[in-house]
């Protein structure tokens, strides 16, 4: 009588697709997102082409599961930097300086705001997935309202929430189109223009 096919160890499915959402974060980071190609994601993952398809059918999906913890370790990134802020106002400004630096410094993020305003690629669409449920805006929203609280913001979640999406929005934008108003390069350029325009908005 044939062996039963061994069960996987606990958690060994999570660590096959830690190992496969860090292979094509990589590889999006390095060839750009156009240029990437699942075969060689399964490669670098140490994995079948078949097994990376049940998981990700195709490569948009994986590019979604990418941006969505990729976004949530930015999330939690600033949240950590914002956590010593001696108010409201200042957690605003820190949140928005770091934010701005991480789509201006983090591989991905440029690979992903360059894919996003590619016409070739149709990129508009990913950008709009990117305010959607459960990718980058909604996990940096719901964090810096739970942020912005804990820092002494009184004014209700559903205001928050549209000052945090505001500031995420206009940090994007500033990137993909530099401005003559502030180097979003420039800490202290980011900062003053926050400080000034961005957090007189929280109470």
């Amino acid at each position: 009588m044939a062996s039963k096919k061994p069960e996987p160890a606990i958690g060994a499915e999570d660590e096959v697709e830690a190992s496969i959402i860090q292979a094509a974060q990589d590889e999006f980071s390095i060839a750009g997102i156009s240029s990437t190609n699942m075969d060689t994601v399964a490669r670098q993952a140490g994995i079948s082409r078949a097994t990376l398809y049940r998981r990700f059918p195709t490569k948009y999906s994986l590019l979604e599961a990418v941006t969505k913890q990729t976004s949530k370790w930015a999330a939690k990134r600033v949240g950590r930097l914002v956590e010593s802020a001696p108010s409201p106002q200042e957690a605003v400004v820190v949140a928005f300086t770091e934010y701005a630096r991480l789509l201006g410094t983090v591989p991905f993020f440029q690979g992903i705001l360059d894919y996003a305003i590619s016409r070739q690629a149709k990129g508009h669409r990913v950008i709009g997935r990117l305010f959607t449920k459960d990718r980058l805006m909604v996990h940096f929203m719901w964090d810096m309202v739970e942020t912005l609280r804990k820092a002494g913001a009184t004014m209700p979640d559903e205001d928050l929430r549209a000052v945090a999406e505001i500031q995420a929005r206009l940090a994007m934008s500033l990137v993909l189109a530099p401005s003559l108003l502030v180097d979003m390069t420039d800490a202290k350029s980011s900062g003053d223009f926050a400080r000034k325009y961005i957090a007189p908005m929280v109470y």
